[in-house]
Order: C-alpha cells, then structure tokens, then sequence
C-alpha cells in the first residue's frame, strides 16, 4: 500500500521562497517596532527623567553619601527609571490598541478571540496596528491546523449588524421632566431591573408605569429578547418610568436604523418637554387666582 511522505526539510527550490517571505515577515516586523516605540518611547523617557531628577535632588541636597550614591544611582536610572518606564510605556501602547480595537457599532470582540482567522480580518482594518496583522498571518496555518483540529477554537461565525450589537451592551439615556434614566439592554429573557429591584416593585405594581417600560420592546417584538436594566434619579415613578421607555428606544435605535420608523410612528422616540408652570407671585398656583372679595 502505497503512503504519502512529507519531506521534513523544504527542497532547494523553495528555499529562496521561504528566505524572501521570512525576511518580508521579518522587515515588516521591524517597521512595525518602530511605531510601537514612538507610542512607548515618550512615557519611558518622561519616567527615566524623573526618576533621574529624584537622584540628582538626593545628590545636591546631600541626603545620600558617596557610598551610597552608586546603589541610589542604580536603583532610580536602572530599577525605577527603566523599570517603570516600560510599564507605563507598554500600558499607554495596549491602551491605545485597546481604544482602537474596541468601537461598539464595527468590532465584535467576543468573536475575535474564537479564531485566528478572524482576529487576522480585524487587524486588516485601517485602526490596527499592520505588525500585528504580519504575525497572525503567519501563525495562522499553524493555529488552524492544530488548535482548530483539537476542537480548541470554533470556526468562525458569520453575524449580521442587528446580531453583533446584541452581542454587547447597548446604552441610551431618557429624560422626563426632572428625571433621567440611563438604560442598558443585554440580550436576555426580558426582566427588567431599575436601581437594583425588580421593575414591578420600584414602580409599585402600577400597570401604566410598567407598560411605559415595556411599550418600545413590544413594539419591535423584543420583550423577551432583552434585559433591561436602569439606573434613574430625580422626579416621580412616573416621570421616571416614561424616562425609562425614552431610554429603551433610544437604545433600540443603536441596534439597528430600520427600528426607527416603528418607533417614530409609535411617538417612542420623541422628548417630551412637557413640565410642570411654575407658580406666580401673588396667586395660589401657576394661575390660579385667590377668591375675588369686594370688601
């Protein structure tokens, strides 16, 4: 029975293949350092510099000996002035990935973590860093061949728009005369929590105030596709409950723009201004006068 037998080193004809595309990976790689030390470089000189200033402060000012200066010497240029600078300069570099990565309407990170491949697609995009891009592509017949075959990574899945935003936390804030609601719907079962109670108990059982609530989510057909969640302060339950249903349909709206018709028809997403007239000098309400007396 014939078997097939891959040789173990490559033959001499794609030797200069491998050698050009190492030393490509190789010269992108080195591009790409250079911009992550313009990113880490200036917080590792600002923290060497302190720390070089804090030793030549001891110096002048005679708080250390000449004994003691090379240990003092060495602890603030080497240990604290290096050491920490490139702490700090790796944390503002991840930082700035990090605030790069993340955008809520186009980057879907629960998903990039699951397959090389897709990670590979993410840092294609003009946002992220081309090195990074250079490594994965080179590490990903490996990590698909062996961890995907493993059963450690799923492949990658297909999401629409309306899909990845459920994936995430989606805010919208409402308002009502004095009170503000700051709501935040995850994809859930449909309960609904204001300040960390039931909504049923913080708003009484009251029927209208609960349907405030839950007036945007019936609308769209998602009662039970979302959880919602609140934190309001300010004015009454009332006021309240209906900053809350402006807040939900604020955030309906984040999922998806063909939400907006059904809302808008519905009058869900308009402000209501309406308030309370302020009462006036000399009558006993906003207008409301005292009883007319002759004598």
């Amino acid at each position: 029975m014939a078997t097939d037998i891959t040789p173990l080193l490559p033959s001499q004809n794609n030797t200069g293949h491998h050698e050009q595309k190492l030393f490509s990976i190789v010269n992108e790689f080195g591009q790409e350092s250079k911009r992550l030390w313009k990113l880490a470089g200036p917080a590792i000189l600002t923290t060497i510099c302190q720390n070089s200033l804090v030793a030549l402060t001891q110096t002048f000012a005679g708080l250390v000996n000449e004994v003691d200066l090379a240990a003092v010497s060495v602890e603030n240029y080497v240990i604290a002035g290096l050491g920490f600078g490139v702490m700090l300069g790796m944390g503002s570099v991840l930082e700035t990935l990090c605030g790069q990565a993340y955008d809520a309407t186009r980057d879907h990170l629960p998903y990039l973590f699951t397959n090389s491949k897709a990670v590979a697609e993410e840092t294609r995009k003009p946002g992220i860093l081309p090195g990074v891009t250079v490594l994965v592509n080179s590490l990903q017949p490996a990590l698909s061949g062996v961890a995907v075959g493993a059963g450690w990574l799923t492949p990658v899945r297909t999401i629409s728009e309306t899909d990845a935003a459920r994936t995430q936390p989606i805010h919208g804030t409402g308002r009502r005369k004095c009170a503000i609601a700051r709501v935040v719907l995850q994809e859930g079962t449909g309960k609904v929590v204001i300040n960390y109670r039931d909504a049923k108990e913080y708003l009484q059982g009251n029927p209208l105030w609960l349907q405030y609530v839950k007036v945007p989510l019936v609308t769209l057909g998602y009662e039970s596709s979302y959880d919602v969640f609140v934190k309001a302060h300010g004015g009454g339950l009332s006021g309240q409950a209906q900053a809350i249903s402006l807040g939900v349909a604020r955030a309906l709206l984040k999922v998806s723009q063909n939400h907006r018709i059904p809302l808008k028809r519905e009058g869900l997403l308009t402000r209501d201004s309406r308030i309370v007239e302020r009462k006036k000098v000399g009558l006993k309400k906003a207008r409301k006068a005292p009883q007319f007396s002759k004598r």
